[in-house]
């Protein structure tokens, strides 16, 4: 389970650093705009794990007409987005967790972009945030598939190997793309998902981890560190295996997500 307390001090303590470092995310959202179906006209949105606002802005230059509603968890990432778009009638902004975020509103589309890895409970998430789309609004979503950080993932089985201690697993336990469609399918709706790799390089893995401890994406759940004799090992591993002439690659697994609701055949007799 991911422990939400942590997370949330996590990012809001990183949110100054986050678009310094926040590259595939930024990539992502972009990617992730392109997908939103031209179905309708989009007049109110509610933006899941808005962060700092860099796909807000993208939003509010897609669509001028629409209202925005902005969601994070972290006070600190809203703190920030406040900031940016002080005066904004557009766009109002709530700190809160998805999982117990209940609204009266509908809207015509609900995104989110690399967020929906934190959620402890998708199914049900996704089912009450489908319940606030109007009669033809979308859901559209990023987040990470089970292969991102592979590289990591690799190494740590070899370190723990060499090293015969007990230790499960290091960072973050990503869902695949056909839990994301189970889900998607359980909440009414149809999902056209797909997903690509996204490849960042570092100088070493230790830079790799320190890039993700500053957008406060480093693990969440409870009790998964690793001692200093492991990582050390780990992160040998990682350099002699990885190295190019590119420097360490770290591999993101992006899944992207478009969902509506499915049409009801009406049959007559």
């Amino acid at each position: 389970m991911i422990d939400k307390e942590k997370l949330k001090k996590r990012f809001s303590d990183q949110a100054k650093m986050y678009d310094a470092f926040a590259q595939v995310q930024k990539e992502m959202a972009k990617r992730l705009l392109s997908k939103i179906g031209e179905g309708h006209r989009i007049h109110t949105i509610l933006e899941v794990g808005c962060g700092t606002g860099y796909l807000t802005q993208l939003l509010m230059d897609r669509f001028p007409e629409a209202h925005i509603t902005g969601l994070d968890i972290a006070e600190g990432m809203i703190n920030q987005a406040r900031e940016s778009f002080a005066g904004n009638s557009r766009l109002k902004l709530v700190c809160a967790d998805v999982e117990a975020f209940e609204t009266d509103e509908q809207y015509d589309l609900i995104i989110s972009n690399a967020a929906f890895q934190w959620l402890n409970n998708p199914g049900d998430t996704v089912n009450r945030l489908c319940s606030y789309l109007t009669l033809r609004g979308q859901l559209v979503f990023s987040t990470f598939g089970e292969r991102t950080f592979h590289e990591l993932k690799e190494s740590h089985e070899q370190a723990v190997a060499e090293l015969n201690i007990d230790h499960n697993h290091i960072g973050i336990q990503f869902n695949n793309t056909s839990a994301w469609q189970a889900w998607c399918k359980e909440a009414g709706m149809e999902a056209r998902l797909d997903e690509e790799e996204l490849i960042e390089y570092f100088p070493s893995s230790r830079e790799f981890l320190h890039s993700v401890k500053k957008i406060g994406a480093n693990s969440s759940r409870g009790s998964n560190g690793a001692g200093p004799g492991l990582m050390r090992r780990l992160l040998e591993l990682y350099d002699k295996h990885y190295k190019s002439d590119k420097g360490i690659p770290a591999t993101y697994e992006a899944i992207y997500a478009v969902c509506v609701p499915v049409k009801k055949v009406c049959i007559l007799t």
